[in-house]
């Protein structure tokens, strides 16, 4: 509650909710996180993976809605309507996240929508090789750059305090 934006905590508080039962509670914490710190890792915290693609991208679409421009919100609806099969919606949000920043999962997605919607393979190409060389975000640490595991309060290569960060790296 004191920083709706530090993502461990905020994942762990939903799981915990999840797990005993109290939907209403890690919604709510889900919806306020989103608003301040989109992550994947929100996502995969209170996603239930039994629901089928329809639910899922209607799920998505309502959770983005705090944070509607932000490159994570494109990516987590347009992820869900290619499960869903809604290539129009897919393609403007993936656009849209593509736009704002290199990712490799954008780039392997717009693939999917041009070989699956189109066959278009040569447009799948051109995203694949752009999928080659995107970085993917991971924990690292925002003083020194080195990649960790896991969230830790400390960095274990500079000893930094409350610098490991979700994000791409540095450069």
């Amino acid at each position: 509650a004191a920083d709706p934006a530090f993502l461990p905590a905020a994942s762990r508080v939903v799981r915990g909710a999840l797990t005993a039962g109290r939907h209403d509670e890690a919604a709510a914490v889900l919806a306020e996180t989103w608003r301040h710190a989109p992550s994947r890792l929100l996502l995969a915290a209170a996603e239930p993976a039994d629901g089928d693609a329809g639910s899922r991208l209607r799920h998505r679409e309502s959770l983005v809605a705090g944070n509607p421009d932000h490159c994570e919100s494109h990516l987590a609806v347009g992820e869900a309507a290619v499960a869903a099969e809604q290539w129009g919606l897919a393609r403007r949000h993936l656009v849209a996240a593509a736009k704002a920043v290199s990712d490799r999962r954008v780039f392997g997605l717009m693939a999917e929508v041009e070989e699956r919607e189109t066959g278009d393979q040569t447009a799948a190409a051109m995203w694949h090789r752009r999928e080659g060389t995107a970085p993917l975000p991971h924990w690292h640490c925002g003083a020194c750059g080195a990649e960790v595991a896991d969230w830790a309060p400390l960095c274990p290569s500079c000893d930094a305090g409350a610098t490991i960060v979700w994000d791409r790296p540095p450069g």
